[in-house]
């Protein structure tokens, strides 16, 4: 089989390093518009397998022939509310299969809603496979399976500034995320809450992060999750900044107007102020302000309900740097998907509506990821020990 990997970012770089390390692919076709900046990672990489072309997602056409000449693609050029459903769109026309790493609330069900249409095709797209939405899905999936009745969950994320891995489309992702009325899932439906506002709440997450105070986002598991697990009444998804007084400043220049992208004419150069801030921020990594703050951050993820009929909880917790946690899931997911090792295949999925969430924790294991498991603050087994059970 041949595979095309589209975006040779921060998160493509990982993804195409572990399809390098760790697949059977007969061809991996690699795919951005820096070419000579492509051409130079994958000679270090010095696989000869690996073959390098331009691709612009904005060009149809031309995505769609390149699409043509393989089995089956990732993506990773983001922001997704930008070119997400273009892409999934071109899959389709192709007559691909695809997995993506969409991290946008509004975009995700507008690429879900093209379920039928992917059946009809005959191919399968695994939509928000990266570290959230990806892994956490899997794990609210693993917990609701440790449940009889699966009835909360709650997702917590740690996302560290100082990380310079990141690259401008986590950056651009994150101002889309933090910003307006953003839906949840509460008591069995859905509705708007503030961004980076409202549902602060203190989370203690593993050495050596600690505690921090959350508030929700704009993000694609509480709009996935409930379509798999109809008994689920609550799913939010809730983030911090590491350090913690980066949300007082980025709320700030939200209230000032200054995440707008409508562009203005500074010294005779039109540029938005979203745009520089987001130029600028990604060189953050280099300022005191984050000196001794990790690289690593980390995600929590709780499921609540019933178990025996007594209530029962699952708690998942897992660090990683941001590039790794998304590319290696990616990879894994694609892997998966053309060994046909997924639950249903034709159609479009969230990650949680086709994979084993066993099955995919153990590839994580495999390449030395690790986390832990409680089962009522008691029962604490590491991942690797996950993968061994019934």
């Amino acid at each position: 089989m041949r595979i095309l990997c589209l975006g040779c970012g921060a998160m493509g770089k990982v993804a195409i390093r572990d399809l390098a390390q760790h697949s059977d692919f007969e061809e991996i076709i690699v795919a951005d518009r820096d070419v000579e900046k492509t051409e130079e990672y994958v000679r270090e990489l010095g696989d000869r397998r690996l073959k390098v072309e331009f691709a612009d997602v904005t060009d149809r056409t031309g995505l769609v022939g390149l699409m043509g000449r393989v089995d089956l693609a990732i993506s990773t050029v983001g922001p997704f509310y930008k070119y997400g459903l273009a892409v999934v769109e071109a899959a389709l026309e192709a007559g691909i299969s695809l997995v993506d790493i969409c991290d946008d609330y509004d975009v995700t069900p507008k690429i879900l809603e093209l379920h039928d249409r992917a059946k009809a095709k005959g191919v399968t797209v695994i939509t928000g496979l990266g570290a959230s939405p990806g892994a956490t899905n899997l794990l609210a999936k693993l917990g609701a399976q440790r449940l009889d009745e699966p009835e909360e969950v709650h997702i917590g994320l740690v996302q560290s500034a100082a990380d310079p891995e990141g690259g401008p489309a986590v950056i651009y992702h994150v101002f889309h995320s933090m910003f307006g009325q953003v839906p949840t899932y509460c008591d069995g439906r859905y509705v708007e809450v503030g961004a980076f506002i409202d549902g602060a709440e203190s989370v203690a997450f593993p050495k050596p992060l600690g505690e921090f105070e959350l508030y929700h986002i704009g993000h694609p598991e509480p709009l996935t999750l409930p379509r798999y697990f109809p008994s689920l009444k609550h799913v939010d998804c809730k983030l911090s900044l590491n350090p913690p007084l980066l949300r007082e400043m980025i709320v700030g220049l939200g209230e000032m107007g200054l995440i707008s992208s409508e562009a203005i004419e500074v010294r005779g150069v039109e540029l938005s102020p979203l745009d520089f801030l987001v130029a600028y921020l990604g060189h953050l990594s280099e300022e005191p302000l984050l000196k001794g703050i990790p690289y690593e951050g980390a995600v929590r993820v709780e499921v609540r309900g019933k178990k025996d009929g007594r209530p029962a909880r699952a708690v998942y917790t897992a660090q990683a740097r941001m590039n790794e946690g998304t590319g290696v899931p990616l990879s894994i997911g694609a892997q998966l998907l053309a060994a046909g090792k997924v639950e249903t295949q034709g159609g479009v999925f969230a990650p949680e509506g086709c994979l084993d969430p066993r099955l995919f924790i153990e590839e994580m294991v495999k390449r030395g990821f690790n986390g832990l498991e409680t089962i009522e603050s008691q029962d604490v087994r590491e991942f690797k020990d996950l993968v061994q059970l019934s």
